[in-house]
C-alpha cells in the first residue's frame, strides 16, 4: 500500500473556500471604505448659489414739503393750546414764547384754554417763511372785565397796485392803490407784511410796536414808474352837524368816525357811491344815500331831530 501524502490545509477544498471568503470580505471592506470617503461611487452635486433677482423695483420717494419755523408769543394771562388746521401743535405758557415747525402756505389757526373747548375764533394765515406770531391778551386778564386796549391805524397804500395787508399773519384789509383806510388792532408789538391782492407775491415782514393810534404806509414799488396810472382819488371834507359822534360808511365800508360838531377828511375814488351814517359803535344807522363825487368836495351829516 502506497504511503499517504501529507497536504497543507490551504491545499484542501475547505482551506481553499476559507481563503476565497477572506479575500471577498477584505475586498468588500475596502470598497465600503472607498465609497465612504468619496473616492468611488456617485458624488453629491455641488450646491449652487441661489439666484438673486436683478430687477428689484426701487421705491420712489416724494420730496418733503418745505418746513418753516413759527415763533409764537402768548400775551395772554393763561396758558394756551395752539391749533394749526385743527391739530394741537404746542402748549404755550402765559407771557411766554415758543417755536414749532409747520409747512409753508395757508393754514387755519386758533387757540384754546388748555384741556378745554373754550377756544378763540379761527383765523386764516398764509405763512410764506419762518415768521413770528402772537396770541392776544384776553379781555378777562385785566380785572376780569376790561377788554384789551385797541388803537386805530390809518393806513395809506402808496403803491400803484392794490395791496392785501396782514398783521401777525392774519389778513386785515385790502387797500386800493394810492388810497387810505383804517383798521383797529391791539396795542403792542405786531408783525406785518403786504401782498399783491389775492396773490402770494408778498413783501418782507417787518416788526412794529404800536402804542397808540397812528399812521402807517405801504411803500411805492420800483415797478410803479412804468405801470399803468393808478385810479384817481379825491378828498372829501366831511362835517358832522349832529350832536352825537357818527360812524361814516362809503359803499358799506367804514370810512371814519367823526366827532359831534367836527370836520374831518377822507379819500375815495371819483364816481358813484352809497353813503350812510350810524351812531358810533352801534347799528343805529340812517338810510343810505347815493352820491356822485367827481372831484374833491365837501359833505355834511345832518343834525338829528333829537338834538337840543
Amino acid at each position: 500500500m502506497a504511503a499517504r501524502e501529507n497536504k497543507s490545509f490551504w491545499e484542501t477544498i475547505p482551506g481553499i473556500m476559507t481563503g476565497i471568503a477572506g479575500v471577498v470580505s477584505a475586498a468588500a471592506a475596502l470598497i465600503v471604505a472607498l465609497v465612504s470617503v468619496g473616492i468611488i461611487g456617485p458624488r453629491s452635486p455641488t450646491p449652487q448659489p441661489s439666484s438673486v433677482p436683478t430687477n428689484i423695483p426701487t421705491e420712489t420717494v416724494s420730496p418733503s414739503p418745505e418746513l418753516i419755523t413759527i415763533t409764537i408769543t402768548n400775551h395772554n394771562c393763561d396758558p394756551q393750546d395752539y391749533y394749526v388746521d385743527d391739530v394741537n401743535v404746542i402748549l404755550i405758557p402765559a407771557e411766554s414764547t415758543r417755536e414749532f415747525r409747520t409747512t409753508a402756505g395757508a393754514h387755519k389757526v386758533y387757540t384754546c384754554h388748555p384741556g378745554t373747548l373754550n377756544c378763540g375764533t379761527p383765523a386764516n394765515v398764509n405763512w410764506l417763511g419762518s415768521t413770528t406770531a402772537s396770541i392776544n391778551r384776553g379781555g378777562y386778564c385785566q380785572n376780569g372785565t376790561q377788554t384789551p386796549a385797541s388803537i386805530t391805524i390809518t393806513l395809506t397804500n402808496n403803491n400803484c397796485i392794490t395791496q392785501d395787508y396782514y398783521v401777525d399773519g392774519v389778513f386785515v384789509l385790502t387797500i386800493a392803490a394810492d388810497s387810505t383806510d383804517e383798521f383797529q388792532t391791539t396795542v403792542g408789538e405786531h408783525e406785518l407784511y403786504t401782498c399783491h391782492s389775492e396773490t402770494q407775491n408778498c413783501g418782507d415782514s417787518i416788526n412794529v410796536n404800536w402804542i397808540g393810534s397812528t399812521t402807517a404806509s405801504i411803500k411805492r414799488g420800483d415797478y410803479c414808474q412804468n405801470a399803468t396810472e393808478p385810479p384817481a382819488v379825491i378828498t372829501i371834507t366831511l362835517t358832522n352837524n349832529n350832536c352825537d359822534d357818527q360812524d361814516y360808511y362809503v359803499d358799506d365800508v367804514f370810512a371814519l368816525t367823526i366827532s359831534a360838531e367836527s370836520t374831518s377828511e377822507f379819500q375815495t375814488t371819483p364816481g358813484d357811491h352809497s353813503i350812510y351814517v350810524c351812531h358810533t359803535g352801534t347799528t343805529n344807522c340812517g338810510a343810505p344815500v347815493n352820491v356822485n363825487w367827481t372831484e374833491a368836495t365837501t359833505a355834511a351829516i345832518n343834525r338829528g331831530d333829537y338834538c337840543p
